[in-house]
């Protein structure tokens, strides 16, 4: 069935896409605010926020909220990123008008209780000290800080313990006010649903999403990401060492570009069959895992690539490496690879085809991409009409030394050696 757009009279966009085959409705309300538009001093008042919003409204307790959900078999979460916030459900379709009032009164009518703000500032204080446990947080926060120098990219999504300890209930409110009460930028639903009817009531909420949602501005803003090609490393405290790599990816937002860069993350290091899998798992045996990911932020597009070695393994592994992306460089990206990792876009596609919930979130990220979006089957015709030639010379560019920047996480002597190999 064909995706709906609607812009409401408020301003906020709902995004619909119906579902026949389905019993179950996804609802997302989507602000377009995150961690990187915060300060430093205010670092983490996103996430406390998204918090604060299940501690109850006017009308529904914290207990109200979290009993509805649970009687309808489904859930309702949330998450904060470095480019968004989203509040979010999954239930069965009889309940999608209850489901998207409550998710209408959870952002729009939030109670702040001090009392409420104290326990939840607890709850997130201690979320922030378990992750300092975690090295690949650690590293991916040091990582932006030197990928992106003197830009708010690298600040935690959950703050520090300094930050979260002194926002106040006023900072919290303000920014409630200023940039949730008003109602959601963007409102996306997949699954089996009455759309006009869902319309009607989106509009019935009379939402005015505020322009002060950094998305909202027409051109990101300038001097705040300077990528920084080259190489940089920190000292960890942990048991491995994480190396890490960012290319700049040579091409605008468009549908295609968005399945380029997956393809090409799949072909890099994606997925088992992928060539940093291979050679650094499957021939080498120096990591257990490896990973690939295509990132779109506001300015630009780069692929990620990351793994976790032991200290002794560092030097040996960054060696391989470079190698791969050297290949990359020299010689691109080759037919038979190319077209692997076509079929593998295209049958994930069609397996997340079944998840109501893959299908709400696609459909707000296309649209926070390049404020467009497309349904299964016209995806799968454009990752079918990629094409060899323009791939090939992206993944040459991509990996080129002025694209790139490579990041060491572990010990002193594991960094050094890493980057004593790097100065070559």
């Amino acid at each position: 069935m064909p995706i709906n757009e609607f812009l409401l009279s408020g301003g906020t966009r709902f995004l619909a896409e119906p579902i026949a085959t389905t019993k179950a409705v996804a609802i997302g309300f989507w602000f377009f605010c995150g961690s990187r538009d915060e300060s430093a001093d205010s670092n983490g008042i996103t996430h406390f926020v998204e918090h604060m919003l299940f501690k109850g409204t006017s009308s529904h307790s914290a207990r109200d909220i979290s009993r509805f959900f649970d009687k309808t078999g489904g859930y309702c979460n949330a998450f904060t990123e470095r480019e968004a916030l989203c509040v979010h459900c999954l239930v069965p379709s009889l309940y999608a008008v209850e489901a998207m009032r409550l998710l209408r009164d959870m952002t729009s009518d939030s109670l702040f209780i001090t009392s409420d703000i104290e326990a939840e500032r607890k709850v997130i204080l201690n979320e922030i000290v378990s992750s300092l446990d975690e090295p690949e947080e650690q590293a991916a926060d040091r990582f932006f800080a030197s990928l992106f120098p003197g830009s708010t990219y690298s600040l935690p999504v959950a703050g520090t313990v300094e930050s979260v300890s002194s926002l106040s209930e006023t900072d919290l409110v303000s920014f409630w006010n200023s940039l949730v009460k008003n109602g959601p930028a963007l409102v996306s639903v997949a699954g089996n649903f009455d759309v006009q009817q869902c319309k009607e009531l989106l509009d019935s909420f009379s939402f005015n999403p505020s322009a002060l949602q950094p998305s909202f501005q027409q051109e990101p803003k300038t001097g705040c990401f300077n990528f920084h090609a080259g190489f940089a490393g920190s000292y960890s405290p942990f048991s491995q060492t994480q190396i890490w790599s960012a290319s700049l990816f040579p091409m605008e937002k468009t549908a295609e570009s968005w399945y380029a860069g997956e393809l090409l993350a799949c072909i890099v290091g994606d997925t088992p069959g992928s060539r940093l899998f291979q050679e650094l798992r499957e021939k080498e045996g120096l990591c257990y895992n490896v990973f690939t990911s295509f990132l779109p932020t506001r300015e630009g597009l780069y692929l990620i690539s990351g793994c976790s070695v032991n200290h002794d393994a560092a030097e040996k592994t960054m060696g391989v490496l470079l190698s791969e992306f050297d290949k990359l460089r020299m010689s691109g990206i080759n037919r038979e690879e190319f077209d692997y990792a076509r079929e593998h876009l295209t049958g994930d596609l069609l397996l997340s085809a079944e998840d109501t919930d893959t299908r709400m979130k696609r459909l707000a990220r296309q649209y926070l991409y390049n404020k467009s979006v497309f349904g299964i089957d016209q995806s799968a015709g454009i990752i079918e009409s990629l094409n060899f030639d323009c791939v090939h010379n992206i993944s040459k560019k991509a990996f080129a030394p002025e694209s790139m920047h490579i990041f060491t996480y572990g010990t002193k002597k594991a960094v050094r050696k890493c980057v004593k190999l790097l100065k070559c």
